[in-house]
């Protein structure tokens, strides 16, 4: 990983503590708008995935606010879900970046944005799958209260 990729990675992590901490501090948690946690963060995984390749790889990292608001909401009765879900998010930003700078090279012609179409595939299987496992098993995480 070079260190514009760490940089986005702390960014990401730093922006997703912060929506953590407003939706618990500042704000009312979010309603739950869907029925279960592995379709809520696969969701998320989905579209964090598809908006960072929107945003041709640049500013990717600033949506993990919001998915930090969204699952931050449930973070008073299950933290290790809140900080175990971040894991397919990270993994969506850099298949969805990777895609999206792929794209603008290929506007401007430098290379073809189909050469690793299987590499994006795999990443977006990837992130969803993980994503769906973790929301699966996120009512198998002890409340951190119960581990001390």
């Amino acid at each position: 990983m070079d260190l514009e990729g760490a940089l986005k990675n702390f960014y990401a992590l730093a922006l997703y503590a912060l929506g953590i901490i407003t939706v618990n501090v500042f704000t009312e948690p979010l309603p739950a708008y869907f029925p279960n946690k592995a379709m809520e963060l696969a969701v998320l995984t989905l579209a964090i995935f598809l908006l960072s390749a929107s945003f041709f790889g640049r500013a990717g990292f600033v949506l993990m606010f919001f998915a930090g608001m969204v699952i931050g909401s449930n973070f008073t009765g299950n933290e290790i879900y809140s900080v175990v879900a971040v894991l397919p998010l990270l993994l969506a930003i850099a298949g969805g970046s990777k895609m999206g700078k792929n794209a603008f090279l290929d506007l401007g012609g430098k290379k073809n944005f189909f050469d690793e179409g299987t590499e994006y595939v795999s990443y977006a299987v990837a992130s969803l799958a993980l994503a769906v496992i973790i929301g699966l098993l996120s009512g198998f995480f002890p409340p951190l209260s119960a581990l001390y």
